[in-house]
């Protein structure tokens, strides 16, 4: 019994040591510490953090001190700043024939995911799960990019930005990387998926490695569940991750409504000379969208 008691005092010592856990930076609930199984093959329970009221969750640590500490002391990642150009969280947009989607905002920048998988494509064609150093980086940034560019897209829009690859295990062996076409992590996506459309028939690849001592790379499922999969496997989503400085954007996207309403009225026009009715030429709502 004695034991017993001198345990349940040990106990109380270190819950002392822990520091209140501050309420959701994004919803401003009430969080708590969960322990859970980390992964099928990893019996250990690790702590996260969890918040009751709107679910956002951090991923696991080894203890919850770590856990706690995280919770707390983040800086900006979930942080919403009003857009200085009036851009807002779930906009949609077209750029370079791909629709992008608004997932936050800061006062001159907004971050943007592709509303849907643009390709199919392996993270790594060499199985590593580290994104800095991956051949879906490499694509992103270079092939994919210039196709962006090549179809008017303002190469000086695209910002750089970090992305922390922090594994999933809390491992931190790949640091961050830096490039201006990424994929979005799983701290992100916990924290933004409210702005991010779900894609009911498909899943696709996060930034974030399960762990460096394996292949595995964390993958949104088509539950919009985190799940993972080998960095090889070539049947992965690729939902391509950008921040835009929103005063070119909105440049852009006012300069690409002016030349779609000149378009169409020098087709009204054309239709006129040639004694046309317009609702043949632009459907019945006379813009060229034939709602029938």
């Amino acid at each position: 019994m004695a034991a017993g008691r001198a345990e349940t005092r040990r106990v109380e010592r270190d819950k002392q040591k822990i520091p209140e856990l501050q309420p959701c930076r994004y919803c401003g609930g009430k969080a708590e510490i969960v322990k859970k199984r980390f992964t099928y093959f990893d019996f250990a329970q690790r702590p996260l953090i969890l918040c009751r009221e709107c679910g956002l969750t951090t991923r696991e640590f080894e203890t919850v001190e770590e856990a706690v500490s995280y919770w707390n002391n983040r800086k900006g990642l979930f942080n919403m700043t009003e857009n200085k150009h009036g851009i807002t969280p779930k906009t949609e947009f077209t750029m370079g024939g791909i629709a992008w989607t608004v997932i936050q905002t800061g006062e001159s920048w907004v971050k943007c995911i592709a509303s849907e998988c643009v390709e199919e494509r392996a993270f790594d064609e060499s199985n590593k799960n580290d994104f800095a150093a991956s051949s879906l980086r490499a694509y992103l940034n270079g092939e994919f990019l210039q196709r962006l560019i090549d179809a008017g897209a303002p190469e000086a829009m695209f910002k750089e930005f970090v992305s922390d690859l922090t594994a999933d295990d809390g491992l931190k062996k790949y640091g961050t990387d830096l490039a201006r076409i990424g994929l979005i992590t799983c701290d992100e996506y916990r924290a933004l998926r409210e702005n991010i459309p779900p894609l009911p028939n498909d899943w696709w690849w996060t930034a974030t490695p399960d762990s460096p001592i394996n292949h595995f790379v964390r993958i949104v499922d088509s539950s919009g569940a985190l799940y993972y999969s080998y960095a090889c496997y070539g049947y992965g989503g690729v939902r391509p991750l950008c921040v835009l400085q929103s005063e070119i954007l909105k440049s852009y996207l006012d300069g690409d409504a002016k030349k779609r309403a000149e378009a169409v009225d020098m087709m009204k026009h054309i239709a006129a000379a040639w004694n046309v009715k317009p609702e043949e030429v632009f459907g019945k709502d006379g813009a060229g969208n034939d709602n029938v």
